[in-house]
């Protein structure tokens, strides 16, 4: 098959990229278009440069109104031009908040199959009324997608497709979860607590949307009864040195530290150092629908969990068996953290628990999974 794989997130996770991947091992050729710090959409086959789509936003172009979705759907049409050219088999598509995704299957070839890839619902983020609007109207556009214009929808776990379609949600979607470097599932942890200092790891962005804050605040309540931990933010800074900022003015440089990210195919061996995933995400709506990547990886390298109390988190974090779940408060997270440092008994039967619960589903599995869905949308090549 020849299959194109458009991400439209301007922060994207390796997702795709390992999907990419997956789908290459099997035999089938992938074009990954991915968003350019310049705003241009490139598109790779592996480390084969292929193409360049302008984006959506020329400079100088004002960021609203009319002219912006007339920017939009010029952008489309680049892309529906491309695919006419190139006649791939599959065209995915990972919307992101990108305006009139819809546009792109219509009145296209019939050869080719349109696949919407509904990632994370970002709802309940703004509390303003324009912001509620500007939800509401995201959400009605991917209801519009999966139900009416793409010939099927992926999700990344039920109660996101329950979620944005409904409880016949089947009748138009498929749920592939997330798939995880085998690594992770192989990779051994050496003994826990050496010194009896607990490590603690975030994987992930540091940005402002992720509140991390609270995670902070937590650290900071904790570090006045104890000093016996260490937690390690481990991605990007995109705060503009916000958080690093927020550290020494908490006074918490011993106790919290920034690390740059890491290759992914290093993720399972940095992993595996630590003592303690700290699977924190804001309690919004979004979260509750779908996991984070993280909490995947820290079940699939079985270490204990300290997570968020969001419904999609109950499915790898077992209350007081490999983890807890804690509110979203500062002060819920501060408690979490000094059970773990201050009761060695209950650590040791977490991490206990967590090295024989280890489990996922591996980029190889989903990959499969995503052929067969082609397949089942009558793709032959």
């Amino acid at each position: 098959m020849f299959i194109l794989l458009l991400q439209m997130q301007t922060d994207p996770n390796p997702d795709y990229a390992n999907m990419a991947a997956g789908l290459r091992a099997r035999g089938h050729e992938v074009w990954l278009g991915m968003v350019q710090p310049n705003g241009e959409l490139a598109w790779r086959d592996g480390a084969r440069a292929r193409a360049v789509t302008p984006g959506p936003l020329p400079d100088g172009l004002p960021a609203n109104g009319l002219r912006r979705r007339a920017a939009y759907a010029r952008f489309w049409g680049r892309l529906r031009t491309l695919i006419r050219a190139r006649r791939p088999d599959v065209v995915q598509v990972d919307p992101g908040a990108i305006l009139l995704p819809w546009l792109l299957p219509v009145g296209m070839p019939r050869a080719t199959r349109f696949i919407f890839d509904v990632k994370q619902i970002n709802i309940g983020v703004r509390a303003d009324p324009l912001g509620r609007l500007k939800e509401w109207q995201l959400v009605k556009s991917w209801q519009f997608c999966g139900r009416a214009i793409y010939d099927h929808t992926l999700f990344d776990y039920e109660l996101a497709a329950a979620a944005l379609l409904g409880p016949r949600w089947r009748r138009w979607a498929t749920v592939t979860p997330v798939g995880i470097n085998p690594d992770l599932l192989e990779v051994t942890r050496p003994p826990a607590r050496p010194d009896g200092v607990l490590r603690c790891v975030y994987i992930g962005g540091l940005s402002r949307f992720r509140e991390l804050e609270r995670l902070l605040e937590a650290a900071q309540l904790a570090a006045r009864q104890t000093d016996r931990f260490q937690i390690d933010f481990v991605g990007p800074d995109q705060s503009a040195g916000y958080y690093a900022a927020l550290i020494e003015r908490l006074g918490l440089p011993q106790r919290v530290r920034i690390k740059p990210s890491v290759p992914y195919a290093a993720i399972p061996q940095l992993i595996a150092n630590y003592d303690l995933g700290l699977a924190y995400n804001p309690d919004r709506p979004t979260w509750h629908y779908q996991p984070t990547i993280k909490v995947k990886e820290y079940r699939a390298v079985g270490l204990p969990i300290l997570s968020t109390d969001v419904m999609a988190h109950r499915d790898f974090v077992e209350m007081g068996v490999n983890g807890l779940l804690v509110g979203n408060t500062p002060q819920a997270w501060a408690q979490a953290l000094l059970r773990f440092v201050a009761d060695p008994a209950f650590y040791d039967q977490c991490d206990h628990n967590a090295r024989r619960m280890r489990q996922g589903v591996t980029i190889a599995e989903v990959a499969a999974m995503h052929e067969r869905v082609y397949r089942e949308l009558g793709v032959q090549a």
